[in-house]
This record gives structure tokens, sequence and C-alpha cells, in this order.
């Protein structure tokens, strides 16, 4: 398991206070939804198809796990170093 560290600042605790009872809890809730609906826009590409084949699976951990070995999925990271940028 890959574990996060959030740091924020007072106000935005007390935002959060608001609207949850648990601040971890809510936040973890929140990422982990953001990181399924991550793997639903990767879904309707051909490169999902292509690590499901490779992996043998219908697991999407595996399917994810296979995609990134193989060189299929990029990071947002990755994608954003192999961008041009115009500076004129």
């Amino acid at each position: 398991m890959t574990e996060l560290t959030i740091t924020i600042t007072a106000a935005q605790a007390f935002a959060l206070d608001m609207i949850a009872l648990d601040k971890q809890e809510w936040a973890e809730n929140f990422i982990k939804e953001r990181a399924r609906l991550a793997v639903e826009a990767l879904r309707v590409s051909p490169d999902w198809v292509k690590a499901a084949i490779a992996a043998g699976s219908t697991d999407d951990s595996e399917i994810l796990l296979k995609g990134k070995e193989l060189g299929l999925f990029k990071t947002a990271a990755e994608i954003q170093a192999t961008q041009v940028v115009d500076l004129k």
C-alpha cells in the first residue's frame, strides 16, 4: 500500500470539519473515488484491452499494473514531461 500525507491549513481543517465527521476517512474516500474514476477513464482506451489480454485477467488492479509494466499507461507527470511548451 502507498501512504500519502496531506498538510492543510487550520482554515482548511475547519472547513472539512463542517462536512466530515472524520477528516481522515473523508480524505481517503475522496482519493479512492478519484482513483476509481481514473480507472473508468482508462477502461475506454484500446490500451486497456491490450493490458487486460497481456494480464490474462479482468481484475482492474492486475490490468493497471500490467499496463504500467508494459508502458501502456502514462502518469500525469510522464504526460506533462512530454508536452512541448511554446515560449513565444
